[in-house]
């Protein structure tokens, strides 16, 4: 089984909606058997709480129900999870001071047909309509990390 972590800041906003949508595409590819995510934040701000009301109802908008907490990347995510995939330059140097020994850290855009390398903007000060453009840069970017993925471990 491939574990995949994705991390953000306060793994309210970006992070449980990749997670969400890699989920929903997984199960769409019949690809559970496979693979497996989580996600988490670098910061303690929200440990516990569930999703930005605007990211639920942006999944939901989408046809995606999604419950989770929020979690705090630690050291023994950095051991179980095979890929760590920030969604910013600062949450990739976080994760990279962790020593992430045996894993791969990859940021979320480096996937994008779009955009490689850039960042997906944090929506969480912004209006509903941030969350709707941080969906569609999280959905064509793990359509391409899962045909990565499939390729590197399904071949």
């Amino acid at each position: 089984m491939v574990k995949v972590l994705f991390v953000c800041l306060g793994n309210i906003c970006r992070s449980p909606m990749a997670q969400a949508i890699f989920e929903h595409q997984i199960k769409e590819a019949q690809l559970e058997d496979h693979f497996k995510a989580q996600s988490a934040g670098t910061a303690s701000y929200h440990i516990g709480a569930p999703p930005d009301s605007r990211t639920l109802s942006t999944l939901k908008g989408h046809g995606i129900l999604f419950e989770n907490q929020a979690h705090q990347v630690n050291a023994t995510d950095i051991d179980r999870y095979d890929y760590l995939i920030a969604m910013d330059h600062q949450n990739f140097l976080h994760l990279q001071n962790m020593s992430p020994v045996g894993s791969v850290l990859i940021k979320m855009r480096d996937f994008d047909p779009l955009e490689k390398n850039g960042d997906v903007p944090d929506p969480y000060y912004g209006q509903h309509d941030g969350f709707e453009g941080v969906f569609e840069i999280l959905n064509r970017s793990i359509k391409v990390l899962i045909l990565t993925l499939k390729e590197k471990h399904l071949s």
